[in-house]
């Protein structure tokens, strides 16, 4: 009789469950994607090239991980990927046009957050493409940053309009265009700024734009400035010294952007003058208080606890985009865009840090 026990609980146990239905057993058309894989990294890091060369103004972003990511298989050749990436400010323009590995995160100073991107990739034919991203990042040392270098928390972020930021940056660019034998320079206009306060001293830190003065340095005297709409020329940082309220010598020095009026060289050949332009944002949480509040705190970077503001779509079926304009006299190819998913993809996720760039305290 024992012998039948365990068969009768057995029994019980699988009539108590209902068998799956169909539409419970359909599989979703989102694959699983771990985030150290090394096709997803390379994929991150590209569409972190496609989102720094289509911005025109701010900081280079640079991969800090990949939080979450799906994949797309499409019904032609490629895939679609939904990325959610932590990323960090550099100390490079995107105006420079370098690659994020070539720029250095500063620390201290640095904007972090989350950059979602949905992201098209054809490896056969070596297309790639990013139909929508944004960005949400926050100003100042973040918990994350504290915790590398605790010296942060005497930096704080300024407003860019603050007195002794546009004296840093007057005197630095002042000392920059008296050293230069040929070319003059002119401020643009502060775009980011910090103090560090010591018992009797304050040190003001600015990165500037400055644009080209149509004179050399013999005609500065008689010289007309350059029209307020011609392009930046190239980054500068200042550093300016305050000792019981005297401010001692300023130090900086220049970027120079290379020539604006050469186009950045497509990573494919498909790329095209007709390409539609990504629907894309980044926005600042602005907290100028955030460095010296909740003392040590970590920020989580969740995906609830950032903004989402990439609505391509939010009907479930999805919506196509025409993509024929990536495959020049091919028949019509088009992508199918589902709303950008909200659960987490993997266990495998998020991934370990990429410290692939070089970090720095202060600059």
């Amino acid at each position: 009789m024992d012998c039948f026990l365990p068969l009768a609980l057995c029994a019980l146990v699988h009539c108590g469950t209902e068998a799956p239905t169909s539409q419970e057993v359909t599989s979703s058309p989102l694959l699983s994607r771990g985030c150290n894989d090394y096709d997803v990294l390379a994929t991150a890091d590209l569409a972190l090239q496609h989102i720094n060369r289509h911005r025109e103004d701010g900081f280079v972003l640079s991969l800090y991980r990949v939080y979450d990511v799906w994949e797309h298989k499409q019904a032609s050749q490629g895939s679609l990927f939904y990325l959610t990436m932590e990323v960090y400010e550099t100390d490079c323009h995107v105006l420079s046009r370098k690659a994020w590995r070539h720029c250095t995160r500063v620390l201290a100073e640095s904007a972090s957050g989350q950059c979602k991107a949905i992201f098209y990739q054809n490896k056969p034919k070596e297309v790639s493409y990013l139909p929508a991203y944004n960005c949400t990042l926050l100003s100042g040392a973040t918990g994350k940053i504290r915790k590398l270098c605790h010296g942060c928390l005497a930096c704080r972020i300024i407003d860019s309009s603050h007195p002794q930021a546009l004296e840093a940056a007057t005197k630095a660019l002042a000392k920059y265009n008296s050293e230069s034998t040929s070319k003059q320079y002119s401020l643009v206009k502060v775009i980011r700024a910090s103090i560090r306060r010591l018992p009797v001293a304050a040190t003001y830190r600015v990165h500037y734009l400055i644009r080209e003065s149509p004179c050399n340095r013999s005609q500065s005297s008689n010289c007309s400035l350059q029209p307020s709409d011609s392009p930046p020329a190239g980054l500068c940082f200042g550093v300016l010294f305050l000792y019981e309220g005297l401010s001692r010598p300023t130090i900086g020095g220049c970027d120079l952007f290379e020539s604006q009026g050469q186009v950045p060289r497509a990573e494919n050949p498909s790329s095209s003058p007709t390409k539609p332009t990504p629907l894309g944002s980044i926005q600042y949480i602005l907290d100028l208080n955030y460095t010296i509040a909740k003392e040590y705190q970590e920020f989580e970077y969740r995906p609830e606890t950032i903004p989402e503001m990439l609505f391509l779509t939010t009907d479930p079926q999805g919506i196509t985009l025409d993509i024929s304009f990536l495959f020049p006299g091919s028949q019509q190819e088009k992508l199918v865009v589902l709303p950008f998913p909200r659960e987490r993809s993997s266990a495998e996720c998020p991934g370990p840090e990429q410290l692939n760039s070089y970090w720095t305290i202060y600059k």
